[in-house]
């Protein structure tokens, strides 16, 4: 029913369904989330050296080169998030997706908005 409401938005012959599909940008979408997941540890680590030398004293700092590339990720799987259900429309699955991980990507883009939110309005 969707589908008969929803255009689609792009023909399955064009670039923009190749450029999903190439083992280059999906080689490009893990290298993101890989370097996500050690972003996070570092800043883990950063926030628990500041916090030790501040004696738990107060607020901890943000790194600015931290939140730059917190940001920098966010705005990357966002757009991504968009760009594959642009691709999927009129039939996309906010669950399960192309690959059947978009639940867990959607739960890693609002753990990033959150604290983007919150790095921000300090």
């Amino acid at each position: 029913a969707a589908s008969k409401l929803l255009p689609r938005l792009v023909r399955d012959d064009s670039q923009l369904r190749r450029v999903a599909k190439s083992k280059v940008y999906n080689f490009f979408r893990s290298l993101v989330i890989a370097l996500d997941a050690v972003l996070v540890i570092v800043e883990l680590s950063y926030a628990s050296k500041e916090a030790r030398s501040s004696q738990y004293n107060g607020g901890i700092r943000d790194s600015y080169l931290l939140v730059v590339f917190a940001d920098l990720f966010c705005l990357i799987m966002v757009t991504d998030i968009l760009f594959q259900i642009i691709i999927e429309c009129p039939r996309f699955d906010l669950i399960h997706g192309r690959t059947g991980y978009r639940w867990f990507n959607i739960i890693v883009i609002i753990e990033q908005l959150l604290q983007m939110i919150s790095q921000h309005a300090q």
